[in-house]
């Protein structure tokens, strides 16, 4: 499973740009906007069948086809990482097993549910977060460190900063770079692994 990881980033990416080429428009900040917008539209607001600005959205099936990449890109990189760098079994199917969970909840957050599956996605995936942390905290010598706290502190600013609602402006631009910085950690640590 693990030679599929690049192969759905990859496949998301496109997708994902597919989608912003098809989206009609509109923002919460720019409602009439006639095209999406990098620095104001958010990954789900392409996933409604109709825009912001009130026109049908035809870029909906791409942005869920490049969510469902997403998804099976981390599933397939939980797999992984389970499988190659835990040696203890309770932790590796605690890893498979929430990770999945947190996963599956994600590729579900472009139903009238997203909030409800956002919030069981971060509940599912935090302890698959500390196992893999714990992982790699212990193995200086093996992985990044300094990339992964910088990535795991990331991610933890743009979920505390969009929850408390400070400095709503920039959390469309956080949450891509929050995507993208992910996904370099993900097949870094991959291919850094396959390494040792």
């Amino acid at each position: 499973m693990s030679k599929f990881i690049l192969a759905y980033f990859l496949l998301f990416i496109a997708l994902y740009n597919i989608a912003t080429l098809n989206y009609p428009g509109g923002s919460l900040t720019s409602p009439t906007a006639s095209h999406f917008l990098w620095t104001e539209n958010y990954f789900c607001d392409m996933m409604n069948s109709v825009s912001i600005n009130g026109k049908e959205n035809p870029s909906k099936p791409y942005s869920i086809g490049a969510l469902l990449s997403l998804c099976a890109g981390i599933t397939s990189f939980f797999i992984w990482f389970s499988n190659e760098r835990i040696s203890q079994y309770n932790f590796k199917r605690t890893l498979k097993l929430l990770g999945s969970f947190s996963m599956l909840s994600t590729c579900l957050i472009f139903t009238p549910w997203h909030n409800q599956f956002i919030i069981s996605a971060l509940i599912f995936g935090l302890i698959p977060c500390i196992i893999i942390l714990n992982v790699i905290l212990r193995n200086i010598n093996a992985y990044h460190t300094g990339l992964t706290i910088f990535v795991f502190t990331f991610l933890t600013g743009y979920i505390i900063i969009y929850y408390l609602n400070i400095f709503p402006i920039s959390h469309p631009i956080v949450q891509k770079c929050a995507i993208l910085f992910g996904l370099l950690w993900i097949i870094k640590t991959k291919f850094k692994g396959e390494d040792n």
